[in-house]
């Protein structure tokens, strides 16, 4: 249970910190890895074995999965690739326990429960390279529309991510 404690303390610092220093980007993609946070303690509490696929973690960690491949496809921001494609290798385990089930339930319980923790760093790091580019002043970019549409204005500087 100290796993869970730590993971839902790390989370919840990182999400804060999205919440409180990010730019929409961040916020929206701490809150959808909150989310489906909660909804996998929800899932969980039924009693998750891991002997076979987690069909309802499945169904959580791929709602995650889309809604980080649309922040990632909209955002002027190159971490939400990063939360996308970590994602991703969490969906893959469930896909490989269902093709597979003699797959080794702590392999298939270490893919799903420990790819959480990087992804919460690119958070991290993520706000914290938005905060430092808006505290140097200057425009600063939440979607790719506002790039395109400050690009068609000349004289405006412009900031990559």
């Amino acid at each position: 249970m100290i796993v869970i404690a730590v993971f839902i303390g790390l989370l919840t610092l990182a999400a804060g910190y999205a919440q409180w220093r990010g730019g929409a980007p961040e916020k929206l993609g701490a809150a959808a890895m909150f989310g489906a946070m909660l909804a996998t303690l929800w899932v969980g509490s039924h009693g998750p074995s891991f002997r076979g696929t987690q069909w309802e973690l499945l169904l959580v960690d791929f709602g995650l999965f889309v809604a980080l491949c649309l922040l990632a496809n909209f955002a002027d921001r190159f971490w939400p690739m990063w939360l996308a494609a970590f994602q991703l290798v969490a969906v893959a385990a469930h896909g490989a326990s269902a093709y597979s089930p003699g797959i080794l339930p702590v392999a298939y319980w270490w893919i799903v429960g420990k790819i959480s923790y990087p992804m919460i760093a690119i958070l991290a790091i993520g706000t914290l390279r938005h905060d430092r580019r808006k505290r140097l002043g200057g425009p600063e970019f939440g979607w790719t529309l506002e790039r395109h549409r400050a690009q068609a204005r000349p004289g405006e500087r412009q900031w990559t991510s």
